[in-house]
């Protein structure tokens, strides 16, 4: 588990309090996790909403079919005392220390967005768009009612080009989880985060590591992963 009394990089006894508050964010022990592809972080593309670590999960099977994965090598990583922050369990006094410590740092601002809602047949449900103008939201508010009912102003987290940057990929509207994982790797000492997503057409449980938090964990190719 995270030490009570990290201090922090550089940190001081006048940060303490500022630490502490960081410190009490839900985390879990993963000792071990499957990861499809490469063991370069980097090679993942240019898109990925676990942004720019290792895409690691406890169910890799789920994650080949969801992703077009087959084929790739399979790998299992090891640490015993391997510790994610889980992202589903953040309170909104810890969402907000986040995102204010993101706006400080020039990483993202808030923004007005318009939310459209419809209903997808693949997935079963309803899906939620975001856009940045109005007519990007009423262009795609695909509905026999009035698009003017099925568009909802809300306010999004944005990113700005220090967190593109950063993560050496394009961002969307509502960049919280990538937000919350340069977050993570600059001020917890967590191996990174975890989302326990629900299983679905196209989601599974799933979690990154950072790439400087990689080199802490062993690994090894592998024919089948069993949790």
């Amino acid at each position: 588990m995270l030490d009570s009394n990290y201090m922090g990089r550089g940190g001081s006894s006048e940060t303490s309090s500022v630490l502490s508050r960081r410190l009490t964010f839900p985390q879990r022990e993963i000792p071990r996790l499957a990861h499809l592809g490469t063991m370069v972080a980097t090679d993942k593309g240019k898109r990925s909403y676990e942004g720019h670590g290792l895409s690691v999960s406890l169910d890799p099977d789920a994650w080949s079919e969801i992703a077009k994965l087959g084929g790739l090598p399979l790998w299992e990583l090891e640490k015993a005392d391997g510790v994610f922050i889980e992202a589903h369990s953040l309170t909104e006094d810890q969402k907000d220390i986040i995102t204010e410590w993101g706006i400080k740092s020039g990483l993202v601002e808030t923004a007005i967005s318009y939310q459209t809602t419809r209903w997808d047949d693949e997935l079963d449900g309803e899906y939620c768009g975001l856009y940045s103008t109005y007519q990007e939201a009423y262009a795609e508010a695909e509905t026999d009612e009035s698009p003017e009912d099925m568009i909802k102003t809300v306010v999004t987290l944005k990113p700005l080009a220090a967190l593109e940057q950063r993560l050496g990929m394009k961002s969307e509207l509502d960049c919280f989880d990538h937000l919350l994982v340069v977050y993570a790797e600059d001020e917890t000492e967590a191996d990174e985060v975890w989302w326990e997503d629900a299983y679905g057409f196209m989601s599974a449980p799933r979690g990154v590591i950072l790439p400087s938090r990689l080199e802490s964990w062993s690994h090894h190719p592998i024919s089948q992963f069993e949790e």
